[in-house]
């Protein structure tokens, strides 16, 4: 995803990154996160803990004791976005569906993500991932070009690759449901609905039907697909799933990574959290005219604003 096109990168993975940035060696690794890091969120005991567990373990999605649409939507708590949804709800929900990432072990992956969170309906609220690459690498296929437009194929720093995900609660299972998915894909992107299970059957879920999903990046582009297979068959020789992977998760698991929303933003420039990165221009997530990765350098890619006021938030 980029404004203008860069010019043309050819060199190997290795070499590439280094013209991209220096002393990428030295870089930081990507940020990581695990299933037990919801854990260290927000006690749920400050809701009043009671009742037994969850009644359908077998059901699709996931039984979170209560956060339910009747306090998210109008229980006592903060909402500092001003956006009908309890913040506590925002960043459990946000951690709780934190995607799995299929990243390549070839591929620089280092990220800073960031989510919002929004009401989407009278049981369900639609998340925003804002991934936040520090580079694309561009495409190493020679061919590239006589298939897509030029631009596309090349490398540029920072990459506004997004996914957005709507849950919604279930009332006979007391469960939240991953029921349709948007993922990113260069300038445009591919819609996931639920089929007949009640939730999003394309996609691989590591954990349990319906609850956190894995996601599969394409080498360099990190345009993102439903599973390898349609990753090796999206743009002609652009998008390609490089094995072998490592199996992460974004990484959002904390109230300090939460955007809020246009009205109400809990956060806009950010400086970056990669010491590496940290002395530069911070990047602007609601009113940054373009995205560099925190690199401060072009060529570089298109803005997060307008993508997150396209969905509402």
């Amino acid at each position: 995803m980029r404004i203008a096109p860069p010019p043309r990168i050819l060199a190997a993975v290795g070499a590439l990154a280094a013209v991209l940035f220096t002393a990428s060696c030295s870089e930081p690794a990507a940020p990581t996160s695990n299933d037990s890091a919801i854990a260290a969120v927000v006690p749920l005991c400050q809701l009043g803990c009671g009742g037994g567990g969850d009644p359908d373990p077998s059901a699709p999605g996931v039984y979170i004791p209560s956060i339910t649409p009747t306090y998210c939507f109008g229980g006592v708590g903060n909402d500092l976005d001003a956006d009908g949804v309890v913040d506590l709800c925002e960043t459990w929900m946000a951690t709780t569906f934190d995607p799995e990432m299929a990243f390549s072990n070839a591929d620089n992956v280092g990220h800073e993500p960031r989510f919002a969170v929004r009401r989407s309906g009278a049981r369900s609220m639609l998340i925003a991932y804002a991934i936040s690459y520090y580079v694309d690498l561009g495409t190493q296929d020679p061919l590239c070009e006589n298939f897509v437009a030029a631009g596309w194929c090349r490398g540029h720093y920072g990459d506004s690759e997004a996914l957005y995900f709507t849950v919604t609660y279930e009332l006979d299972t007391q469960h939240w449901v991953l029921t349709s998915a948007v993922l990113s894909q260069h300038t445009g992107s591919q819609t996931l609905n639920s089929g007949p299970d009640g939730y999003v059957e394309a996609l691989t879920y590591p954990s349990h039907a319906g609850a956190y999903r894995r996601i599969f990046p394409s080498f360099g582009k990190h345009a993102n697909y439903p599973d390898g297979s349609s990753c090796d068959t999206g743009l002609p020789h652009l998008d390609a799933c490089i094995p072998p992977y490592s199996y992460q998760r974004l990484g959002t698991t904390g109230s300090a990574q939460n955007l809020g929303s246009n009205a109400h933003r809990l956060l806009d420039c950010v400086a970056s959290t990669n010491p590496f990165y940290s002395m530069n221009p911070p990047e602007c997530y609601w009113s940054g005219a373009r995205f560099d990765g925190w690199q401060n350098a072009l060529p570089d890619s298109d803005p997060y604003g307008p993508k997150l006021l396209s969905f509402g938030f």
